[in-house]
């Protein structure tokens, strides 16, 4: 959908709209992952600029219920893009096998605005949801590209929803994975994706009994979750592997997939912003 605005010069420009069912298939996830590795090396350089999470986080609704609005923005200048984002959602805690989840009753609501810097200019209004899968995804495989081992081939995959998916489309983007073992609690969950996934993408996926057997022997871990309390654990992790994580908790709400022994295992730590995580209290760290 395309919808005339009017800009602060007073001229009219086209802004277009698209949702997340328009944006699937629109960008490959190669060009993604290049995309957030441009912007984190301006963001290295002094030249990219994102500024701290502004979060809203208050009890709702029923016990560990939770209203959470979210505010995130940043610019690239050789992009010469500029952007916002804003999520709005509801969420709780529940127990899935044994273990604490955080889950999204009706998902969230969630707009990316896209400015052009040249003209000062909105050029697009997005749903959020499908590009902030890719975008996670891509940001992960950035880190395996440059910290994991050059041999790497097997990958454990923990998770098996929307985000879970671009971990494996973008790490393909990126390394040459012969096999991907998948552990999630409920035992349809991860052979569905199994069976999907791979039939997909071509790389063998095998869905395992737990996460402990998915991390033995793999060179590259990947969390892609929603749980409250650690799915990697130290214990499992050997020399050379490299973590990925996606979730990091706050002072509201402690959440994280690592434990303190496997952080601590670890000789380097590589996080997307430092200031964010002392502004959240991430535990880990």
């Amino acid at each position: 959908m395309v919808f005339s605005a009017a800009c602060r010069r007073g001229e009219g420009v086209m802004v277009m709209v698209l949702k997340n069912e328009e944006m699937k298939n629109l960008l490959p996830m190669a060009e993604e992952v290049d995309a957030i590795e441009q912007a984190f090396r301006e963001l290295g350089e002094g030249k990219a600029m994102i500024a701290p999470r502004a979060r809203l986080r208050t009890p709702w609704k029923e016990e560990g219920g939770q209203y959470y609005f979210n505010n995130i923005m940043g610019l690239v200048p050789g992009m010469k893009s500029m952007a916002l984002r804003i999520d709005s959602s509801f969420s709780k805690e529940v127990q899935v096998a044994g273990s604490k989840r955080r889950v999204y009753p009706g998902d969230f609501i969630g707009l990316v605005l896209l400015f052009d810097m040249d003209t000062c200019e909105i050029l697009a209004m997005m749903d959020d949801h499908y590009i902030s899968a890719m975008r996670v995804g891509a940001t992960s495989a950035v880190a395996s590209k440059y910290l994991a081992r050059k041999d790497a081939k097997v990958m454990a995959l923990l998770g098996s929803g929307e985000q879970a998916k671009t971990q494996v489309t973008a790490h393909l983007a990126v390394r040459p994975l012969s096999k991907i073992k998948v552990y999630s609690p409920t035992k349809e969950n991860r052979e569905r994706f199994a069976t999907e996934v791979s039939a997909e993408t071509g790389v063998e996926i095998i869905p395992v009994s737990s996460a402990e057997e998915a991390i033995r022997g793999s060179d590259i871990v990947t969390a892609a979750t929603n749980t409250v309390d650690p799915v990697i654990q130290g214990k499992w992790v050997d020399a050379g592997m490299h973590l990925n994580s996606i979730v990091g908790g706050d002072g509201f709400l402690p959440r994280k997939e690592l434990d303190d022994d496997a952080v601590i295992k670890s000789n380097l730590i590589v996080v997307g912003s430092k200031q964010q995580i002392f502004l959240d209290k991430q535990a880990e760290f």
